[in-house]
């Protein structure tokens, strides 16, 4: 009895205050509390850290690739005076754009007609690369046309260029690809 009280308890305590990482869902959107790291030195008003993990395993002829986009809590931060409805809008779109490349991993990994489960593994790592390359320019690209989400007029322009990226790119939500 005592040893399903504890499971339970730790359950609900992991469901209720959460882990390190959020992974990306268009139902799972970021708030201030989120922001668990300390303000750094910068003249930025928040931070988040985002990404993009894969983990992969093979089984019979078959590789069973995990790719998803998460949010740090740990690592992401913000500054009291800036914690308002536009600049939380402008950190969801980091973690909103990060997703946009882990949809294009996975697409390019599904419809490639190169890879197959002997050369998946090492054909990805050069797909990954590639995309977390051009994420990492798009990133500092939305910062600087937005001016850090004090440029209202463009932060709507990318909110609607990034969710329509997304959609276009719907059938590929899945974390899971399997080559």
């Amino acid at each position: 009895m005592r040893t399903i009280l504890l499971i339970l308890i730790l359950t609900l305590t992991a469901s209720c205050f959460g882990g390190k990482e959020i992974k990306w869902s268009s139902k799972n959107c970021i708030d201030w509390v989120d922001f668990k790291g300390r303000p750094q030195n910068s003249p930025a008003g928040a931070m988040s850290d985002v990404g993009v993990r894969y983990e992969y395993k093979y089984k019979g002829d078959k590789v069973r690739f995990e790719i998803y986009s998460f949010f740090d809590k740990k690592e992401s931060w913000a500054k009291k005076k800036e914690m308002n409805e536009n600049s939380l809008l402008h950190e969801q779109f980091h973690f909103n754009i990060t997703e946009l490349y882990a949809r294009k991993m996975r697409k390019e990994l599904i419809e490639s007609e190169e890879i197959n489960s002997k050369n998946a593994t090492s054909k990805f790592r050069k797909i990954y690369k590639k995309y977390m390359d051009q994420e990492d320019q798009v990133q500092r690209m939305y910062d600087e046309k937005t001016n850090y989400s004090r440029n209202k007029e463009e932060q709507r322009v990318w909110v609607d260029k990034i969710d329509s990226e997304l959609k276009e790119l719907d059938k590929y939500k899945e974390p899971v690809v399997v080559i």
